[in-house]
């Protein structure tokens, strides 16, 4: 079979009806899926399909084959090559969207800046060693589909610093169901489960009270529940015996670590490091904020001299560290802490006490390293200490309630499952709106699995006792590097006459390009996206931004510009044949010579005749 031959075979009339008719009935396909079900079916399962690429591709091909078999081409075909050179250059810049273009969102503070984006439609599995903050983040990212996954269906992470990742199980919504039980390993912290009972009998809540890392606390109607885990037996002594008549007018911060228990009383304090026994660690009081207020950038300062939010703001120096750890100790609330927040758990834990909080009404539980449970309750600014709690324990709260304690797990872990949710996006909670895998991670040919959904705070993440340490591992979404970074400076008001509403307001963004020496600003508003390159920046609906926050969309079309082009092309092709096509009709019905050599012929003849009959006379 000649080349003739293949490029008329592939040039056919006939096959050009069957992909024309194919792309018809895919195209009706994905209009069907988004109207039904929303732009991700007919992303996943129609433009970012391997057949659709397939079809543009092969469509591309016969196009080409088609011009090629007109070869060698006169000057009635040059509309048609420019036309299908034009629908080329648009299919391969379709083909480069549908398989390198993205879509996301930048959420940024008032000066804060970023380099990176958050991808709306794909997941990252990140692994890490719990406490070692020089081992680099393992980060696995993938897309499980807008559809949950059939049994056995298993995708292959790779592996990365000998850790091997896999998904085993994907729903797109899933209903999570949880319970504790006993963990045999050393890594485990205390699970409580209680029962608050009415004055009346009738129950009132029933939940899960978990410390794995860094206490925990829920609200049961006017009063607080938690549970923290002791760092130091000594933790013991003044939770029996609460130092609170030593609060002095300015407060009292305790500090644990192993053995080592040391009082700070404010009214005393005159600055400088605190050792810490023999530990050889110490803690400095960086700064002390009696009504404390954070900003978006994580950092707090008081907004007046009166004690309504009590905070400190401390350093903490450990051996072999030459940087301090930040650590912060409110009176409100002893469990809220910078723990979780840096990739290091800060070993010294904080209570800070002062006498002008008046803190809700708490049933306080506290587990010693040897198991016990023990149990106080504050209330009326006085505490009632309830001493060792064992299952079927009851503290009373005077007027409210009663708290039993029904089930005690010293080392407990958590057993995660979840099913598909057929509420599926028409649920309230942003949360069960987001996707859950079954994740496995396999170290030294042990395999360990976990249950996790999306950027949930409470399922997002957890720890698997691996060989060589425990192993974090959370599920998020996908992040992307832009190649520059983004800061917002401030927002302007548009005060011209005839400024739309959408546009009344509109943001100063600052690109930065350190590698190609690039600082400049750019005004975006409503309507009016910022494009650099194949990037297009908008905001992220038509309201107006927050005061200190703002939140964009980001999407990148790397054809967009290949598209355009040859839509251009197209367009001049058309042109070419409308003209060739206007001056063969004009050559048909005679108001044009033929040619331009018979054009010169007959104005010789003309002029030859001229002279004959000019001689004659």
């Amino acid at each position: 079979m000649g080349v003739r031959r293949i490029f008329s075979l592939f040039g056919s009339p006939q096959l050009a009806i069957v992909l024309l008719t194919a792309l018809a009935a895919a195209l009706v396909a994905a209009n069907v899926l988004e109207v039904n079900h929303g732009s991700a079916w007919s992303r996943w399962f129609i433009y970012e399909s391997r057949w659709f690429v397939a079809l543009l591709a092969l469509l591309g091909i016969h196009i080409l084959c088609a011009v090629a078999s007109r070869f060698p081409w006169k000057v009635r075909h040059a509309g048609l090559v420019i036309a299908c050179a034009g629908l080329l250059t648009v299919i391969a810049g379709a083909l480069q969207s549908f398989l390198l273009g993205f879509g996301g969102s930048i959420s940024l503070g008032r000066g804060e800046m970023s380099d990176q984006i958050v991808l709306s439609d794909r997941g990252q599995i990140t692994a890490f060693r719990v406490g070692r903050s020089k081992d680099a983040a393992l980060e696995f990212a993938f897309d499980g589909g807008p559809v949950d996954w059939t049994p056995g269906k298993v995708l292959d992470l790779g592996t990365a610093s000998a850790i091997k990742a896999r998904i085993l199980g994907y729903y797109r919504y899933g209903q999570a169901s949880e319970t504790w039980i006993a963990d045999a390993s050393p890594q485990g912290g205390p699970a409580v489960r209680y029962r608050a009972i009415a004055q009346n009998g009738n129950p009132i809540a029933e939940g899960w009270l978990v410390d794995q890392m860094f206490g925990d606390a829920v609200a049961v109607g006017p009063i607080r529940l938690d549970l923290q885990r002791a760092a130091s037996d000594r933790m013991l002594e003044d939770f029996l015996r609460p130092p609170i008549d030593r609060l002095g007018k300015r407060g009292l911060l305790a500090m644990y670590l192993r053995d080592a228990v040391t009082h700070v009383p404010f009214d005393t304090y005159a600055g400088g490091k605190i050792r810490l026994g023999n530990t050889g660690a110490a803690v400095e009081i960086a700064e002390y904020l009696p009504n404390a207020r954070p900003d978006h950038l994580g950092n707090f300062s008081s907004k007046d001299d009166l004690p309504r939010n009590p905070m400190v703001e401390l350093r903490v120096y450990l051996p072999g560290e030459k940087q301090p750890l930040r650590q912060i100790a409110f009176a409100k609330d002893p469990l809220l802490n910078l723990d979780g927040v840096y990739p290091v758990v800060c070993p010294v834990k904080f209570r800070f006490d002062h006498p002008a909080v008046q803190r809700q009404t708490a049933v306080e539980l506290l587990q010693t390293s040897d198991g016990r449970l023990f149990g106080r309750l504050f209330s009326g600014g006085r505490y009632a200490v309830a001493g060792e709690l064992r299952c079927g324990s009851q503290i009373e709260v005077p007027g409210i309630c009663q708290v039993e304690i029904t089930q005690h797990v010293p080392r407990a872990k958590r057993e995660l499952t979840f099913a598909p949710d057929l509420a599926g996006p028409d649920r309230t909670a942003d949360a069960a709106s987001e996707p859950a895998a079954l994740v496995e991670l396999t170290v030294g040919g042990q395999s360990e699995q976990a249950w996790l959904r999306r950027s949930d705070s409470a399922y997002g993440q957890t720890v698997l006792a691996m060989p060589g340490g425990p192993i974090g591992v959370s599920y998020d979404h996908a992040k992307m590097p832009l190649g520059f970074s983004l800061q917002w400076i401030g927002s302007r008001q548009d005060s011209r006459r005839g400024a739309t509403a959408s546009k009344a307001k509109s943001l100063t963004l600052r690109v930065v390009d350190r590698q190609h020496g690039l600082d400049h600003e750019h005004v975006i508003a409503a309507g009016e996206p910022l494009r650099l390159g194949n990037l297009a920046i908008f905001l992220a609906d038509e309201s107006s931004p927050g005061p200190e926050a703002a939140s964009f969309v980001v999407s990148c079309d790397p054809g967009r510009t290949w598209k355009y082009c040859g839509g251009m092309i197209i367009g001049v092709g058309i042109a070419v044949m409308c003209c060739t096509r206007a001056y063969a009709a004009l050559r048909r019905s005679g108001t044009v010579p033929q040619n331009a050599t018979a054009q010169v012929d007959a104005a010789v003849d003309q002029h030859e005749l001229t002279v004959v009959r000019r001689r004659a006379a």
